[in-house]
């Protein structure tokens, strides 16, 4: 997320715009080693936007086009979190319900993140995101930590944190694709039993079809007989 002259939430030593390109890449790359084929929306600091009117919105429409475009499996979205209040901490998954697979991924995720991570809340409903609401593959918002907290903002500059989180990441992602890739065999499966159905019930209409023009034969040659 952000980028170029959006730098989003900063505090300290952390610029939102910044960090979230180091973990996306760092997150890419874990991810090409496992097999996965990755697509970033920027692989620079900057943005998407072709316009200074409206820069913002602008950018945020040309990132779901782009994702739109490569209809990927599933989208990540990396953010950081910042409040006015010091007190707010925690890592945290949000996503819409614009597509049902949404919360399941983030579900998934969280799960993973809790086995790693200590400071992970739960999972969040929110559909007014603009740029989330257009986009059609399922995926979900991490909101990585808050740097207005302390203890995030020091958490979130620890390598062996970042390694923490990229590799729950990573392993929620693969193991919702290994569980995506069951449901398609099985969809796959049931769709050539159903083609088995089809092929017997139409060689059984066809045998009724054929015992029914016999009986109309053998009722036309009893009724000549008869007369």
């Amino acid at each position: 997320g952000h980028g170029g002259k959006d730098e989003g939430a900063s505090s300290g030593l952390i610029k939102e715009s910044k960090f979230n390109l180091i973990i996306t890449k760092k997150l890419e790359k874990e991810l090409i080693s496992r097999g996965a084929t990755v697509y970033l929306t920027r692989e620079e600091d900057n943005d998407l936007s072709t316009t200074t009117v409206n820069r913002k919105r602008n950018d945020l429409y040309n990132r779901a086009k782009y994702i739109n475009e490569i209809s990927p499996n599933m989208y990540i979205s990396i953010h950081l979190n910042s409040s006015p209040s010091s007190t707010w901490r925690g890592l945290q998954v949000f996503y819409t319900e614009n597509n049902k697979e949404n919360k399941v991924i983030a579900e998934t995720i969280t799960n993973y993140l809790k086995e790693n991570i200590s400071n992970v809340r739960e999972i969040k409903k929110d559909n007014t995101y603009y740029m989330y609401k257009h986009i059609k593959s399922p995926g979900v918002l991490v909101e990585a930590g808050f740097i207005s907290n302390p203890n995030d903002n020091y958490l979130l500059r620890n390598e062996k944190y970042q390694n923490k989180l990229i590799t729950s990441i990573a392993d929620a992602i693969e193991k919702y694709s290994e569980l995506l890739a069951v449901a398609d065999n099985e969809i796959d499966e049931f769709n050539d039993l159903e083609f088995v159905h089809s092929e017997i019930a139409e060689i059984i209409s066809d045998e009724l079809n054929h015992i029914d023009r016999l009986k109309r034969m053998f009722s036309h040659f009893s009724g000549s007989e008869t007369a």
